[in-house]
């Protein structure tokens, strides 16, 4: 993904022991809680054999990382929503800021509306 630049350690890696309750902060999870790049996910159930198996599209496993690009302190979060009725994602947008906020301690998150165009 980015071959090249400097990996930092993910704020979500501890045992939970220096969680802050006030500000939702410090590592929780234990190191078999990350999902790694070699976790994938077969987009079909049925095979006849192992080649079929091989030759299948499949995705990476998604969930947090061990180490991760960017320094939570410098990242400029925006989440962009292109309006219209869509149940639940009142929901999704603020599980999204949620999770940028508390678990990984970014303080600029932002709402783009209208999709692409909100951000001419």
């Amino acid at each position: 993904m980015f071959p090249d630049n400097e990996l930092y350690q993910s704020p979500l890696l501890g045992d939970g022991s220096n969680w802050d309750f006030i500000t939702g902060r410090g590592g929780y999870l234990l190191e078999g809680g990350f999902s790694t790049n070699d976790e994938f996910i077969i987009a079909h159930k049925k095979f006849r054999d192992l080649s079929e198996v091989a030759m299948s599209l499949k995705f990476v496993k998604g969930g947090p990382r061990k180490e991760i690009f960017f320094r939570p302190e410098e990242v400029k979060a925006a989440i962009v929503s292109c309006g219209g009725l869509c149940p639940g994602l009142n929901v999704v947008i603020w599980e999204i800021y949620m999770c940028l906020h508390f678990s990984y301690g970014i303080d600029e998150i932002y709402g783009v509306k209208w999709g692409y165009n909100g951000f001419w």
